[in-house]
């Protein structure tokens, strides 16, 4: 399946004092990915720019596999300015400080 067709995983945990978010990102760079908070919504974004050749003896075949996705999620009562984000084996983890502690199922998740 094509990397655009499978949407990529990601969990969203809760505990008393935080938010997690975890997502799978196979194959992506570090600095392919970038985080944004902005109104509520916490987006996770991605590229993916492959280049694969095949050199024979006369002639390169070069194919090129481009894909960007996006995932948001609906969540307040956070600590912005400690949101804290780390890559490791293709795993991106958000670790979301809560402003107000307790759990409160208020979040909407949408899937895009």
């Amino acid at each position: 399946s094509s990397f655009m067709s499978s949407a990529f995983r990601v969990d969203l945990k809760e505990n008393e004092n935080e938010y997690i978010i975890e997502a799978d990102l196979p194959g992506i760079k570090k600095d392919a990915i970038d985080i944004s908070y902005e109104n509520n919504y916490l987006t996770i974004s991605a590229k993916r720019d492959d280049t694969v050749e095949d050199k024979k003896e006369n002639y390169v075949r070069r194919e090129r596999h481009y894909g960007e996705f996006n995932r948001s999620f609906y969540i307040d009562n956070i600590d912005d300015n400690k949101i804290n984000a780390a890559f490791k084996d293709g795993v991106l983890s958000i670790s979301i400080p809560k402003l107000n502690k307790g759990i409160e199922y208020k979040k909407k998740i949408d899937i895009n």
